[in-house]
């Protein structure tokens, strides 16, 4: 989160309203972290934040559309930086390889593994949640995947008639054992190097099943 936050500033000349509404959600997502969604109120979100709860409720309604605000921000990054891969023509190889990097880095983060432990915790008692969570980072995150197989193929670099199902695959394989080894708590970090290996080792094997004969 801190580094989409600092990606979020940069990118244009924030207003005092958006920085407070940036303030808001990095805070709700620490809250949400330690304490859980339900334990968290928004007296609590608006003491970390450094602004009214009348603030924080007028930049959103509920913690529900907290939560979603912080899933959307969490990805954000991810999703902009294979865009512009996209956009520039890169090869689907150098394209998956740079959004798997900018993907584990993130939810590989100490702050992103408690927050989804927090979302697993809580998704039977709150479904919404888990809905709020597939909807907002997991569908959108599979979009812009989806677009660059589609231009792979019609470049004839893979072959598939089905870019949904492979953007699928490639996720699975990319969050591996190693993200559930960080949930359960087996390990706590995973070195960059390490996260790059993966990556280039999944990307290929991946590219494997896809390419043309």
């Amino acid at each position: 989160m801190t580094e989409a936050l600092a990606e979020k500033t940069e990118e244009k000349k924030l207003t005092r309203s958006d920085l407070k509404r940036l303030a808001i959600v990095s805070a709700a997502a620490d809250a949400f972290a330690e304490n859980g969604y339900e334990a968290t109120s928004m007296d609590d979100i608006a003491s970390r934040a450094n602004v009214s709860k009348r603030t924080v409720y007028n930049h959103f309604e509920n913690k529900g559309a907290l939560f979603g605000a912080i899933i959307t921000m969490q990805c954000g990054a991810s999703l902009q930086k294979v865009k512009a891969r996209i956009s520039e023509n890169a090869s689907i190889r150098d394209t998956l390889i740079e959004f798997g990097v900018t993907f584990l880095s993130m939810i590989y983060e100490e702050r992103s593994v408690k927050f989804f432990r927090s979302v697993v915790a809580e998704a039977c008692r709150f479904p919404e949640l888990g809905e709020v969570f597939f909807q907002t980072g997991v569908c959108p995150a599979e979009n812009p995947l989806q677009d660059a197989i589609r231009t792979a193929v019609a470049r004839g670099e893979i072959d598939t008639d089905d870019p949904e199902f492979a953007a699928t695959m490639l996720f699975a394989m990319l969050k591996g054992n190693t993200h559930f080894s960080l949930l359960l708590g087996v390990r706590s970090e995973v070195p960059q190097d390490e996260i790059e290996a993966i990556v280039i080792k999944v990307v290929d094997v991946w590219l494997k099943a896809f390419q043309q004969d």
